[in-house]
């Protein structure tokens, strides 16, 4: 005979696992999104640095008086 907390405990397990899928769901779509966030962050400062390079171009050749 099992005592009622060992089977309340068993009950609660399928809910247990659902939550902790449901966890590493969203777990994943974070990490993903942060992925995705970095990705874009890095091509906007290549974006910026050539963008840099041009103005510091521009400005060794410009004939300021």
């Amino acid at each position: 005979m099992i005592p009622p907390l060992v089977c309340a405990q068993l009950d609660d397990l399928p809910n247990n696992v659902d939550t902790l899928k449901n966890y590493i769901v969203l777990l994943f779509g974070v990490v993903g999104s942060l992925t995705l966030d970095n990705a874009v962050l890095k091509q906007q400062l290549h974006e910026a640095e050539n963008a840099l390079c041009k103005v510091n171009a521009a400005a060794t050749t410009s004939r300021i008086p």
